[in-house]
């Protein structure tokens, strides 16, 4: 009786280290499944790429001159520290714009690339069927700011009347003043501006 008793304890010790090996073995792998998760999180969060956001680039080299459309920008992605400052993100601003200088494949779109656009050249933002004349101005009105750019105004002319003598020499007559254009409008005023040396440079308006 006492013997079967003894194997029957055996049997059930054997049972239970078995049964704590088992367990000891399945916690062991959980924990390393744990461990290689989270290693791979860690990793991929290390090396995740950084954010991006879609820039319209050239879909192929722009030649000065050429009026965009849909087919010649396709979007591609940035990283957010490399987008450039003055880059054009909204496609709606490319439509039917005129380039005023090539762009590269894979370029970027910024405003002074286009005519009329901030930067671009004086003689890339005159309206169609105008031309550009600048000349020197030094009045009380130029220096007062009176004249805006977009204003419209008249353009006289003063010159000295002289008589020619029989005998060569000549009689002061005065001056004539006379009107030489009308309604023209400023494009732009060129305030004056002091250079080094401490010397202005004359106003101009064009």
């Amino acid at each position: 009786m006492s013997r079967r008793r003894g194997w029957i304890f055996f049997v059930l010790g054997l049972v239970l280290a078995l049964s704590t090996g088992v367990m000891v073995f399945m916690y062991l792998q959980r924990q390393n499944t744990i461990n290689a998760q989270q290693a791979e999180q860690s990793a991929l969060q290390k090396y995740a790429p950084p954010p991006t956001m879609p820039l319209p680039v050239a879909a192929r080299p722009l030649e000065a001159g050429a009026t965009l459309s849909t087919e010649d920008y396709v979007m591609k992605e940035f990283p957010l520290d490399l987008v450039p400052l003055t880059a054009i993100t909204d496609t709606t601003m490319l439509d039917q714009r005129v380039l005023v200088r090539p762009v590269a494949q894979g370029e970027t779109f910024a405003p002074g690339q286009f005519v009329g656009g901030q930067g671009s050249g004086l003689s890339q933002q005159i309206k169609k069927g105008f031309v550009l004349f600048a000349f020197p101005i030094v009045d009380l009105m130029s220096q007062s700011d009176i004249l805006q750019d977009g204003d419209h105004v008249d353009l006289y002319i003063t010159l000295p009347l002289k008589e020619i003598r029989n005998d060569d020499t000549e009689k002061d007559l005065g001056k004539a003043t006379m009107i030489t254009l009308q309604n023209i409008e400023i494009f732009k005023v060129l305030r004056t501006a002091k250079q080094e040396e401490g010397k202005e440079q004359g106003d101009g308006v064009t």
